[in-house]
């Protein structure tokens, strides 16, 4: 009993950390528009240089703002994924102690 005593508070720590993750992801989500716009500004500097260039820049434009986006989409799942684990975890450990401390026996 001691040890689903002492992993709750640090498990209810690591919770509060994952949501800070997640509001920071959303965050950053949101300055997506404005990091494609201001990419943007790159192709007609590039176009001034030659089409070659300006081609150029357009691809890596999409690519950048297309591996930005997949990041943030994959670490919010993966942060939503832990989250969700994590309290299911919680909620069977605190029934666990409630039980425990209750002097029942706990069931699964």
């Amino acid at each position: 009993m001691v040890n689903e005593v002492d992993r709750l508070p640090m498990l209810r720590a690591k919770i509060v950390h994952l949501e800070t993750l997640l509001a920071d992801i959303d965050r950053s989500w949101r300055f997506m528009p404005k990091l494609f716009w201001l990419s943007l500004i790159a192709i007609p500097v590039s176009i001034r240089s030659g089409i070659g260039w300006g081609i150029l820049s357009v691809g890596f434009v999409c690519s950048l703002v297309g591996v930005v986006a997949y990041v943030l989409g994959v670490r919010r799942q993966d942060y939503l994924l832990e989250r969700d684990e994590l309290q299911a975890l919680t909620t069977r450990l605190g029934r666990l102690v409630d039980a425990g401390q209750a002097g029942g026996t706990p069931q699964n």
